[in-house]
């Protein structure tokens, strides 16, 4: 009994880390969950994927305090920016959980957007506006990028700083402006997850306690890859995320014909 105890909670935090360091790195943490949970046995699901990201959200919230506290200013252009960016999310979020959420979790869709986005992340160049540059259509054409995200091995985090870069903004901007908008993105996520499971008794002792460990792993790892995101993202942009995830999804795709 013990030992089951100990071997759950290390799963938990296995599970956590790769959340807290793929949210905000751009290969993809839905991908790298899934592959996770086959090469270690460690039973998973869409819905507990979800709410490890309540470290990942904390983490953020607490990163970007400043910019959240200066966003409440009513002069403030941001909060409208990252309403306008959340909406189509929030309303395409809750057509995939109704119709396609278990039919896009084929392993075959995941090594496809790995590869598609990641040659995206190749070609793509930086601009050098900054994120006081940001207008409505700026914020909206972004905010539909995130739809994509929904799709096991698209990456949110990746799919919206390629869509910032190509309306001009420089790495770093487009990489504060994507991390900003993950807050109303996973928050909004987090707490439907947790309301449905709730209402349908999914949420255990067992449940609680895997949610409990990998929250906390998931919380340190997400407060350093957005530091460290940021800073790679100024001097070396987005292509070795790019190469990384056309590697992965070519020996996935090895693996699955094999």
């Amino acid at each position: 009994m013990l030992y089951d105890w100990f071997m759950t909670i290390i799963q938990a935090i296995i599970l956590g880390s790769i959340q807290g360091l793929s949210e905000f790195i751009p290969i993809s943490s839905s991908g790298h969950l899934q592959i996770a949970s086959e090469l270690f046995a460690i039973p998973s699901s869409f819905e507990i994927e979800t709410l490890l990201n309540i470290g990942t959200l904390l983490a953020a919230v607490i990163y970007f305090r400043k910019d959240i506290l200066a966003a409440l200013n009513p002069n403030n252009n941001l909060f409208k920016l990252l309403v306008i960016g959340s909406i189509p999310l929030f309303v395409g979020g809750v057509l995939f959980d109704l119709f396609l959420k278990d039919v896009l979790r084929a392993p075959v869709i995941t090594v496809v957007m790995l590869v598609s986005v990641g040659w995206l992340m190749v070609i793509s160049r930086p601009g050098e506006r900054n994120t006081g540059s940001l207008d409505i259509k700026d914020s909206a054409v972004i905010g539909f990028s995130q739809v994509l995200a929904l799709i096991p091995g698209t990456s949110r985090s990746g799919i919206t700083i390629l869509s910032a870069m190509k309306r001009g903004l420089s790495a770093e901007a487009a990489a504060r402006f994507s991390f900003l908008l993950s807050i109303p993105a996973v928050g909004g996520a987090v707490v439907y997850t947790a309301l449905d499971m709730f209402i349908n008794g999914e949420l255990t002792e067992t449940s609680t306690t895997v949610l409990i460990a990998g929250n906390i792993a998931a919380f340190i790892t997400s407060l350093l890859a957005i530091h460290g995101m940021i800073s790679f993202l100024k001097k070396y942009g987005l292509q070795a995320f790019g190469w990384y995830r056309i590697g992965l999804g070519v020996i996935l795709l090895a693996v699955i014909i094999i």
